[in-house]
């Protein structure tokens, strides 16, 4: 079957779709299945290249070139750069969406016809669509993600316990989610200074003080690794990540906190979170005292607006 006659479901709908992958350092392996993946489920790939080592262009030489596009930055210019350079050329190659990935996501196979049935689903009801986006399980674990909204300065957990379900959410997670241009025409790109972290929370309540809402769909499903190993606090489960993850997800929730447009909400949100991340992380990661200096760091960089990627 020729690889033409496979991108059956945008097609169908007489809709383009660009799925923008995001690659840094990736296991080669990991990055190939994904592409394998959505081979039958988009347009066309781009893959952005945020500086890895070894020969990622090489490895994906077994896509057909019509279909796969290469583009290597040459560093590591961040998460939101290297998506704003995947819609920028989705936007000059007119595709109707872009669907946003990360190297070590796994789409199931009907995941791009789910979230397209549901955005036409939204449409009919002439709701305005942020993104749509599916529904997370980790590999290390059998529980999904639930989907949250602010509320009061907490965060109300919404899991999917109908699998038809759309669940109205204020943010999505970035890999997975499913973004009209003629909606980044209104709200606007990635927040490049975050560099990583809080990307995709930055852009989703930036739509949502415009009057869209981001919507997650059950019945839409991902294989998505969250993090490099997990701790118990109060019975809770925490992702680990490196001092410098850690150095950017302060950071960028404390700074986010601090603009006009964001809810009171989601500020005690923002904080509460960040505070959280400092007790935790500082006792419990390992080693504690380098986790310690990283958000110690980036709360002073937050305060004094300092952003984009972190040079020492």
């Amino acid at each position: 079957m020729q690889h033409r006659e496979l991108r059956r479901v945008s097609q169908a709908r007489n809709v383009r779709v660009l799925a923008i992958v995001v690659a840094y350092r990736p296991e080669l392996h990991l990055l190939l299945e994904l592409i394998e993946s959505i081979r039958q489920q988009v347009n066309h790939c781009l893959v952005v290249d945020n500086g890895s080592e070894g020969d990622v262009r090489g490895a994906l030489a077994r896509f057909p070139s019509d279909w796969l596009s290469y583009q290597a930055l040459g560093q590591n210019r961040g998460m939101a750069s290297a998506q704003n350079i995947g819609i920028q050329h989705a936007k000059n190659h007119v595709f109707d969406f872009v669907l946003l990935l990360d190297q070590d996501s796994r789409p199931a196979a009907d995941m791009v016809e789910r979230l397209l049935d549901a955005h036409g689903e939204l449409g009919t009801h002439r709701t305005l669509i942020a993104a749509v986006g599916p529904v997370f399980f980790d590999s290390d674990s059998p529980s999904t993600t639930p989907f949250v909204r602010g509320h009061f300065g907490w965060r109300e957990r919404l899991p999917c316990t109908d699998p038809d379900a759309l669940v109205r959410s204020d943010h999505l997670i970035a890999s997975g989610s499913l973004i009209s241009l003629d909606v980044l025409a209104v709200i606007g790109c990635m927040e490049e200074k975050l560099f990583i972290d809080y990307v995709d929370i930055e852009w989703g309540l930036r739509a949502k003080s415009f009057g869209y809402a981001c919507f997650g769909v059950c019945a839409a499903r991902m294989e998505h690794r969250l993090g490099d190993g997990q701790i118990r606090v109060f019975g809770a489960t925490l992702p680990v990540r490196s001092p410098l993850r850690h150095y950017y997800m302060v950071r960028n929730a404390m700074w986010l906190s601090s603009r006009p447009w964001i809810s009171w909400s989601w500020k005690l949100i923002l904080v509460g979170r960040s505070l959280g991340y400092y007790a935790a992380y500082s006792m419990l990661a390992r080693p504690a005292f380098t986790h310690w200096r990283m958000m110690t760091m980036g709360v002073l960089h937050a305060l004094k607006g300092r952003l984009g990627r972190y040079d020492g």
